[in-house]
């Protein structure tokens, strides 16, 4: 397995946090990639610090301009060794010591698995838990692939990527395919992951701690960044909100459709 832990311009604490969270994990062995997207300062000596405190094999990669998510994470994931990739962003934390190997173990036949989530926020030095919910309803994702579809492309409900583990070869595959066209949202990859047939487990149990306003789609500033892939994603799936639509639709057929997003940083 391996983690890769996204970073930009994150604050040394959320690293930290982040970081003993992964290195506390039980009964499993994984390595560690850290990706950074050209944040304004190089946490190479922090993190040789940190990591000085555990015996995990790690790399710190950092690309000399911004990216954005699905460029930074891909990049992350190309240096990567294990069969299993679980990304996980600054501040975001593993919900126990055994969360890890629970996502390992469940993958069997699947290409994706999502963990529920808790989401919490920061006050005051002091972590609060909230109400957050994701997805807003889980019911159709233990049906078949079409239900997921419908919940994912009709109703947006979207499963989000602190969730997500997948494949190594799966990951790299779609992320390939999206890297020119969708910039920052990367938990889109479970829905075209399906559009080819392919196979999604909910895992009905809390795996993650989920940092809310912290990142990219749960800031308290709406950010455009995220808005030119709403938009790529809108333009194409406008005209497809009816029911079925989706059955026979690979991924090709789809990403044909979409309009190359507007790299900025």
């Amino acid at each position: 397995v391996t983690v890769v832990i996204t970073i930009f311009n994150c604050s040394i604490n959320e690293l930290e946090v982040t970081l003993k969270s992964v290195c506390n994990q039980k009964n499993v062995d994984f390595e560690i990639i850290f990706a950074d997207d050209c944040s304004k300062i190089d946490y190479s000596f922090i993190i040789n610090k940190l990591m000085k405190n555990y015996n995990i094999s790690y790399k710190y990669i950092r690309n000399k301009v911004n990216v954005g998510t699905v460029k930074n994470l891909l990049n992350g994931v190309y240096h990567s060794n294990g069969e299993f990739i679980k990304p996980l962003g600054c501040g975001d934390t593993f919900y126990s010591e055994s969360s890890l190997s629970i996502f390992a173990e469940n993958f069997e036949e699947f290409d994706v698995v999502y963990g529920k989530m808790q989401g919490f926020i920061t006050y005051k030095n002091e972590e609060k838990n909230t109400k957050y919910k994701n997805p807003l309803y889980i019911k159709p994702f233990f049906k078949d692939n079409q239900s997921k579809l419908n919940s994912l492309i009709v109703l947006g409900d979207h499963l989000s990527g602190a969730g997500l583990m997948y494949k190594r070869d799966i990951l790299i595959k779609y992320l390939e395919k999206m890297k020119n066209k969708i910039i920052y949202v990367e938990d889109f990859v479970p829905m075209f992951v399906l559009l080819d047939g392919g196979c999604l487990k909910i895992i009905n149990q809390k795996l993650i701690r989920y940092s809310i306003g912290t990142g990219i789609s749960t800031a308290k500033k709406t950010d455009d960044r995220i808005l030119n892939d709403a938009k790529v994603f809108e333009d194409y799936h406008k005209g497809l909100k009816k029911e079925g639509n989706f059955r026979f639709m690979g991924s090709d057929t789809f990403f044909y459709g979409l309009r190359v997003g507007e790299t900025s940083a």
